[in-house]
């Protein structure tokens, strides 16, 4: 839309919605209940092409939804046995099989909140 005669202005959103989603059925823990993000693009720019300046907001709202999470992490390692001290130093017993399951799990979140600017200008002949 024009703002003067040297420049045009415009505004644009964009929402991006998602339903309600089950991962897995037997995790109750893994359902997303729906959301919407929001994006807001606003600029100014040359009738002809030459310039432009945009602002914008992505996730304007701060929507804040895990995504996904895994089931506790693991991790598996062979370790050397310690048998003791010997009259030559310590004496290791051959490796063994360890597992060790973690606190912690996996998660995926919806992008953070952003604010940007971007600027561009054409070179050469117009």
């Amino acid at each position: 839309m024009p703002v003067s005669d040297r420049v045009d202005g415009y505004l644009r959103g964009l929402v991006s919605y998602n339903g309600k989603s089950q991962t897995d059925p037997t995790n109750i823990y893994d359902d997303v209940s729906a959301y919407a993000l929001v994006n807001l693009y606003a600029g100014i720019r040359d009738p002809n092409g030459a310039w432009e300046v945009s602002f914008y907001a992505k996730n304007l709202f701060e929507t804040e939804k895990a995504l996904s999470r895994t089931t506790p992490l693991s991790t598996s390692y062979r370790q050397l046995g310690f048998g003791g001290m010997g009259p030559n130093g310590p004496i290791f017993t051959g490796p063994t099989a360890e597992t060790y399951t973690s606190t912690y799990t996996g998660v995926t979140m919806t992008p953070p909140r952003e604010f940007g600017i971007n600027v561009r200008y054409a070179f050469g002949s117009r």
